[in-house]
């Protein structure tokens, strides 16, 4: 939760000029996979093809992916009117349940216009492979004598006998020798309510059997004056941001709620009740609207753009939490982001022509102020400045957070204009989650999504973003502006 802009920062930017110009529609482009599914046993391998028509003898494909596995490359040539590329399948250890999805997008460029295809894609628990057990304890700690239990949830994959031995490292807890797992296929199950002692303590539990090597958990019983949470590690978030977008007579309908998700990577540290986050923004989907005889008018941005997002953020955040797991930091008082431009004061007009000498090149590529791209009317270069107003969140639990923010934002474009229309953009409260990537507290570990897992990164956190949305899914497009 650093101070960095959210999506809405550019919504208003992204969407202030009129929408004027009608071009035809750019063809699709179709991708196809080998199979619709893969064993995640790391050797399994899924080719991609990607076809449009007008494409360029020497035209360039974009592969990307979302979810587990890896790609085999990111940019293909096209022979023969087609792109090829490989899905290598995850390791089974990175699936974060029984089978896992994932998403192939292909982009391209056809008549100076973007054409974006995609396809589905599932990996599964191998049937094969050595025997597995794995242990996390919902919530990670409760309070001694509170009598709220803490939920030990074992799981196994291809165990030779469904019955597993339970031993704990001190008396202070009940626990039965053994029990006995609900069998799926290749997946075994079940859940154990542990009381809290009268007492706090810290206890082990070793989960044992099945041919699978042992598996140790933590089970933390805390005192009234502990935290009831401890968030310090490596956190992927994502956040929504919604706007709404009215005033122009080519919007159909008009006013449209808009929701573009973005991602980030969060580190977060804890000392008693403070905690101190620093994020990264990973990735980011600009909005879309409907407008007449067009149909949809979109928007997209460059990884350069999200690197001058970063690079606009402000200071790292800290925060006191409350015994409730509530924060409310005083965003509002943190110095606004501005994008595209040098300005020496908070109250500073926004330069309106690309000649005036405050007007920075923030993303390097060569134009005024922050490239965003649109389907209708082309490139469109911004400046822009935000400013946070509020955040309400809460502490979930050692493993999530979740958030709501306010702010307001100021845009101009210094190409074009607007035409002489101007839309009515409305921030409207952006709800904002992070959950726990380390593989803490039998968290998901997400590390190795990149191909290198000795950290987390934001190519990981792309990876995972599809997981990480169904996780944490964003708030409904025709109520979240109501």
């Amino acid at each position: 939760m650093r101070h960095a802009p959210l999506t809405s920062t550019i919504t208003g930017a992204a969407l202030a000029c009129a929408f004027a110009c009608a071009p035809s529609q750019p063809p699709a482009l179709t991708v196809s996979l080998s199979g619709p599914s893969a064993p995640a046993d790391g050797l399994s391998r899924v080719a991609v093809s990607a076809r449009a028509t007008g494409l360029d003898a020497t035209a360039v494909v974009s592969f990307t992916l979302a979810g587990p596995g890896l790609l085999s490359a990111t940019q293909a040539r096209v022979q023969d009117g087609v792109a090829t590329a490989e899905v290598y399948a995850p390791f089974e250890s990175e699936l974060t349940a029984g089978a896992a999805g994932a998403t192939v997008t292909a982009s391209a460029i056809v008549d100076e216009l973007p054409v974006v295809g995609s396809a589905e894609l599932s990996f599964t628990i191998p049937t094969g492979g050595p025997p597995v057990l794995l242990a996390r304890a919902t919530p990670d700690r409760v309070r001694a004598s509170s009598g709220e239990p803490i939920v030990l949830v074992i799981e196994g994959r291809r165990l030779t006998d469904a019955v597993v031995a339970l031993a704990a490292d001190s008396a202070a807890v009940e626990l039965p020798q053994s029990i006995t797992l609900t069998q799926d296929g290749a997946l075994f199950h079940a859940e154990i309510e542990v009381l809290p002692p009268a007492e706090p303590t810290v206890v082990e539990v070793t989960v044992s059997g099945g041919g699978a090597p042992p598996v140790v958990i933590a089970l933390h019983f805390i005192g009234d004056d502990d935290a009831a949470f401890d968030v310090t590690g490596t956190f992927a978030q994502v956040s929504y941001s919604v706007v709404e977008i009215g005033g122009l007579i080519f919007l159909d309908p008009d006013p449209q709620c808009v929701v573009a998700p973005s991602f980030g990577l969060v580190r977060v540290e804890q000392q008693g009740m403070q905690v101190t986050t620093t994020a990264e923004l990973c990735d980011i989907a600009m909005p879309s609207v409907n407008v007449v005889l067009i149909g949809e008018s979109r928007t997209w941005v460059d990884p350069s753009f999200v690197a001058a997002m970063n690079a606009a953020g402000g200071e790292v955040l800290t925060m006191e939490v409350g015994a409730d797991g509530a924060f409310a930091p005083d965003v509002a008082s943190l110095p606004p982001s501005v994008m595209g431009a040098e300005l020496t004061g908070a109250g500073e007009a926004l330069p309106t022509s690309a000649d005036d000498p405050r007007v920075r090149d923030d993303d390097g590529d060569g134009h005024p102020g922050v490239t965003i791209h649109n389907s209708t009317q082309g490139d469109q270069y911004t400046v822009s400045r935000t400013r946070l107003l509020t955040m309400d969140g809460a502490v979930v639990d050692s493993d999530a957070l979740d958030a709501v923010q306010t702010a307001e934002t100021e845009s101009v474009i210094l190409n074009g204009g607007s035409g002489g229309l101007s839309p009515i953009i409305t921030p409207m409260p952006s709800p904002s989650h992070l959950r726990r990537v380390d593989g803490r507290n039998g968290a998901p570990n997400i590390a190795a999504r990149d191909g290198d897992p000795a950290s987390v990164s934001c190519a990981d956190v792309r990876a995972y973003a599809a997981e990480l949305s169904a996780a944490a899914p964003g708030p409904d497009r025709a109520t979240a502006c109501q």
